[in-house]
């Protein structure tokens, strides 16, 4: 626990020292916050865009705010955690920092267990410092700052994000490149929502993408069934961050 705690010092000094978490965050926080903010216009603009042509849209309400949210971070937000942090361990393992710190003794497995949890303490603050103002503006906008299911729709959104920093620590330690970890990282969360056509993408992690989160207010069986969901994608991530340890112990 003492080699891990001082590893896990080192890397949020180094995280830090780079300002990613700053862009990180400020990324999110503009993107939460502008979720209810675009919501509650579009409406307004596509009724006034042609006084020639008849649009009526319905008011906007606060699912739509979760949606644009959902779309928001399931999309941009994970493309800015991929970039910001993936590759660290490639990054590491390029440089000779990784043989430096084994030969002193540090394990592989405190190694990526403490690049991953600093990802995703890092994560876990800044999703809930924005999800808290997109709350508030919603407060604002539509006179409520919660719906029935609404910690269920963040639960999977933040749901996603893990797996994503688990997926891109998995990139990282298999490969020698930190780009080419980042890119591989990027071509799998594209391709993976394509699984959603079948059945068995219910039980997948990025199932509940901007559409999913919709129905979790209008159909309690899908919100019901996300704590499954949950479970299984924190069983994958245990097993990522189990098979980046051993990539990154056979591979170096």
């Amino acid at each position: 626990m003492k080699q891990l705690w001082i590893l896990f010092k080192k890397d949020y000094l180094d995280l830090f020292r780079t300002m990613k978490f700053l862009v990180i965050g400020i990324i999110f926080i503009i993107f939460t916050i502008g979720s209810p903010i675009l919501a509650y216009i579009t409406p307004e603009l596509l009724n006034s865009l042609d006084a020639n042509i008849t649009i009526v849209m319905p008011e906007a309400t606060m699912v739509d705010s979760y949606i644009q949210l959902a779309g928001n971070i399931s999309q941009i937000g994970a493309l800015t955690i991929i970039i910001a942090l993936g590759g660290s361990i490639a990054s590491e393992r390029k440089k000779g920092l990784y043989n430096n710190l084994r030969n002193n003794g540090v394990k592989t497995s405190n190694f990526i267990l403490s690049k991953v949890l600093v990802h995703i303490i890092t994560v876990t603050i800044i999703f809930a410092i924005s999800y808290a103002g997109f709350a508030i503006t919603n407060y604002i906008l539509f006179g409520e700052a919660f719906l029935d299911n609404s910690l269920i729709a963040a639960g999977a959104i933040y749901a996603n994000l893990i797996f994503v920093i688990c997926l891109a620590n998995l990139f990282s330690a298999f490969v020698k490149s930190p780009m080419m970890g980042i890119i591989l990282t990027i071509v799998a969360v594209l391709l993976l929502p394509i699984l959603n056509l079948f059945n068995f993408a219910k039980y997948l992690p990025l199932y509940y993408n901007h559409v999913m989160s919709a129905e979790i207010f209008t159909d309690s069986s899908i919100a019901n069934f996300a704590y499954t969901n949950f479970a299984i994608t924190i069983g994958i991530c245990m097993l990522m961050i189990i098979a980046s340890i051993k990539f990154c112990r056979s591979r170096n």
